[in-house]
Order: C-alpha cells, then sequence, then structure tokens
C-alpha cells in the first residue's frame, strides 16, 4: 500500500465514521427521552471512558501487528483462524451497515429543509412505519456511485475530501451550543428533567439505555487499524489519534443532545412536553427556532458533511478489512487485489458498494433493525480484541496492558450484557434478534463453504 495519509487524514477518517447521522437524530429520538440533557451527557461520558479502555488493548495490538484489516488480524494470532472469522463476520456487517443508513439520511435531510420536493413525489412502499420515496433511493445511489468513483479512481482526493467534510462537522456541531448561549437564547429551565427520560425513567435505567449505545455510537475509532499500512507517519501515534477521536465523538454527542434541550419551543414547558408531540427532526427545530432559516441551513449542511463523511469512512475502513480478510482466504481471493499506482482494493469497493446499493430499498427501519444488532457484533469484537490484548500482554509479563486487557473485556462484558439480558432497558428489540439470526446463519453456510481454503 501507498504511503499517503497524514495523521489530520486518519483522525478525519475516524471521527468522519464515529459521527454521522445518529449525532443529529438520536438526541431527539434516543439520547434525551432515555435520560435527558444531563444524563445523556453522563451516560456518554461513561461510555467514552470505556471506549478510552478498549482502545488501549487496540493501541497496544496496532504496535505489535501494524498491518490492515485489525481486529481480524488481532484475533487470527491469538485464537486462530475460527475465533478470527466470528470476529470479522461481525465486523464486515458493522462496517457496511452503516453506508446505506447514512446515506439514507440525506433523504431526512431533504424532508425537513426542503419539505414537497420532486424527492418524495414517488411513494413505493412503507417498512416499520418508514415511507420509503423513489427520489431518495436514487439520491443515495448517486451519492455512493460517487464514493465508490472516488475510492477506485482517486484513493488521496478520498483522503482529502474526508479531512475538509470531518473539520466542517466539528466546527459547526462544537459552535452551535455557544452561539445559543451567547444570543440569549438558551432557556436552562426548559432543561427539566435534567437527568431522566420524557417518560419518567430512573436516573440509572436511563443512564444504561445510553451506555448500550456505545458500542454503536463510539464505532469509528477502530477504523484506524484498518488502514495503518497507509500511514506516512509512525504507528506508536495511533493511540493519540483513537482517544482524540472519542473524546471529540464526546464533544460532539452532547454539543447536539445539549443543542436540542436549551431552546423552548413554543406552547411547551420542557422538552420532555415537546417530544412527547413527536417532531420530525428535534434538533432541527430548536437550532430554526434560535437561529432561524440561516441556523438550520447550516445544521443541514453539518449533517451532510456529517453523512458523506460516515459513508466515505466506512467505505475506506470496510475495503481494507475485505481485503485483510481475503489475503487470509477468509474471503474470495478477489477482493485482496490491488490497482496500480495508489492500490485501491477495486473488487472490494465494487462489492461494498453493491450492498450499500440494495440498502435503501428497505427503508431507515429495517437498516435500522440491523445496525442494533451490530452493536452486539460489536461488543463481541471489542471483547475478542481486549482478551487478545491481555493474551499478549501475559505472555510478555506486560502487568500495566493486562490490567487494560481485562478491563476492557469487562466493558465489552457490560455492553453485551445490557443488549442480552432479559427485561434490560437497553435490550434488542426482536426485529434485531432476527437480523443477528439470519447473519449467523450465512456466515455459518459461508464459512462451510470457504471452511478448507481458509483452515488450509
Amino acid at each position: 500500500m501507498k504511503k499517503q495519509m497524514r495523521r489530520i487524514d486518519v483522525l478525519a477518517v475516524a471521527v468522519g465514521s464515529i459521527i454521522g447521522w445518529g449525532c443529529f437524530v438520536m438526541p431527539g429520538n434516543s439520547f434525551l427521552p432515555a435520560a435527558g440533557p444531563i444524563g445523556t451527557v453522563i451516560g456518554l461520558f461513561l461510555a467514552a471512558v470505556m471506549a478510552w479502555v478498549i482502545a488501549q488493548s487496540y493501541a497496544f495490538l496496532i504496535r505489535k501487528y501494524p498491518v490492515e484489516g485489525g481486529e481480524f488480524e488481532y484475533v487470527t494470532q491469538a485464537f486462530g483462524k475460527k475465533h478470527a472469522f466470528i470476529c470479522g463476520w461481525f465486523l464486515i456487517l458493522a462496517y457496511i451497515s452503516f453506508i446505506p443508513l447514512n446515506g439514507t439520511a440525506i433523504g431526512l435531510i431533504t424532508r425537513y429543509i426542503f419539505p414537497g420536493t420532486f424527492l418524495q413525489n414517488t411513494l413505493l412502499w412503507n417498512i416499520g412505519g418508514f415511507d420509503v420515496y423513489l427520489g431518495e433511493i436514487i439520491l443515495t445511489m448517486i451519492i455512493v456511485v460517487i464514493f465508490m468513483i472516488i475510492n477506485i479512481k482517486a484513493v488521496k482526493v478520498a483522503f482529502m475530501s474526508q479531512t475538509f467534510l470531518a473539520l466542517m462537522q466539528t466546527a459547526i456541531i462544537i459552535i452551535f451550543p455557544i452561539v445559543i448561549i451567547l444570543t440569549g437564547k438558551a432557556n436552562w429551565s426548559y432543561m427539566r428533567p435534567t437527568m431522566q427520560g420524557s417518560n419518567g425513567e430512573s436516573v440509572l435505567s436511563g443512564i444504561a439505555v445510553i451506555l448500550s449505545m456505545a458500542p454503536w455510537a463510539f464505532v469509528g475509532f477502530d477504523v484506524i487499524p484498518q488502514v495503518c499500512e497507509e500511514y506516512e507517519f509512525d504507528q506508536s501515534k495511533a493511540k493519540v489519534l483513537m482517544i482524540s477521536t472519542i473524546c471529540a465523538a464526546w464533544l460532539m454527542y452532547s454539543a447536539n443532545t445539549i443543542t436540542t434541550a436549551i431552546v423552548q419551543q413554543e406552547g411547551y414547558a420542557t422538552w420532555a412536553e415537546f417530544l412527547k408531540s413527536n417532531p420530525f427532526w428535534a434538533t432541527g427545530a430548536a437550532v430554526e427556532r434560535a437561529l432561524g432559516k440561516p441556523g438550520l441551513y447550516i445544521l443541514g449542511f453539518a449533517m451532510a458533511c456529517a453523512v458523506l463523511s460516515a459513508i466515505n469512512g466506512f467505505f475506506i475502513a470496510s475495503t481494507r478489512l475485505f481485503a485483510a480478510m481475503a489475503k487470509r482466504k477468509a474471503l474470495p481471493s478477489v477482493f485482496a487485489k490491488r490497482s496500480e499506482g495508489d492500490g485501491a482494493p477495486v473488487a472490494a469497493v465494487l462489492f461494498v458498494g453493491a450492498i450499500a446499493l440494495i440498502g435503501p430499498w428497505f427503508g431507515r427501519s429495517a437498516l435500522g433493525w440491523i445496525v442494533d444488532m451490530t452493536s452486539l457484533g460489536t461488543s463481541i469484537v471489542f471483547l475478542y480484541v481486549c482478551l487478545a490484548a491481555y493474551k499478549f500482554a501475559k505472555n510478555e509479563g506486560n502487568k500495566n496492558m493486562q490490567t487494560f486487557g481485562i478491563l476492557g473485556a469487562i466493558c465489552a462484558g457490560i455492553f453485551l450484557a445490557l443488549m442480552v439480558i432479559p427485561g434490560s432497558a437497553a435490550a434488542l428489540y426482536k426485529q434485531a434478534w432476527v437480523m443477528l439470526a439470519i447473519w449467523v446463519a450465512l456466515g455459518i453456510v459461508f464459512y462451510a463453504v470457504k471452511r478448507k481454503d481458509y483452515l488450509g
């Protein structure tokens, strides 16, 4: 691979991956209803600390195995090919599913900011309560195709555009609550209740729900190992980049949550009352109320940047993972082939793009069920990585890293428990379990087909 990624490029890939549509939609849809504004900030902070603990294992392993594939390679070396296939199979779905889900968010932006456009003229069907329009599908597909071309023909352009998009979204998200407060548009009493959800859930229950979202909300820092063969700097800098990504994610999620809860809507005494009216986009409504249409357009631009950077970031990460698994014969060898010059994994880009082009036809609800399920898969990946770090650290007599490995495994175990224990406030919906069963079944079939070549 060509060494062409600067530190800012790597950071942009990670930040762009970790912050997508969810940072703009989840404050009103999930964060505030579960834990309130301050409860959300606290819950996300605890989740960020747990992600930081897990990142220590990644930083340790990337120095030992500075090759693309990240988790897949670590688990191969620590526990063998069978466990590595399980790890890689879950990670593939996590990376790929975020591409069409972020793509469909472009349609949500146009629905709110430019309602009644031609994009919503042709209704195809409704899946899980979400209307699927032909115009929005075509728009999403065009965006996916553009990024496919960029990632095949102009890898350097992909990195440069990622850096621009990530910088724009970060600056706007952080500035908005500051501007709202300084212009006197903030109403602190409107933030009640501060640490409870809109339905009166307990503080601990709300924070538990926020914690359960951590594997989904903080997926992105782990893409840094996927591109480590393309660094133009020393691999030891990866740890700082991962920690910076986690901190940036916590700050941006918190900023948009506060923005949503601090601007009083006409006719409502608290944010909880407003959310019970089921607004289409709560964060957009708050910004429009405080800063008018210009503020809303700027927010829409920031969301577009976040969506596009997430699509590009997961294109970069998923195709590198495909190439790494193909090298190990876990996937067809065609995915390991590179183009001349930049070394783009052409077949991997085309395949990931094809999957991303199919996704929008199912609508955001069905894609959301898949993403919910990937939180469980991502937790399993985190668990594998931390246990691998512990194993290697034990062999080396590295007591400090052994501690981080065990603590990281405990954090991953907590994430898993919150999602699988029946009755938990963060337990997965039945649709997510169905999606999980389908993906596991596909994995078993694929493993059976590739088993002879893969295990050698």
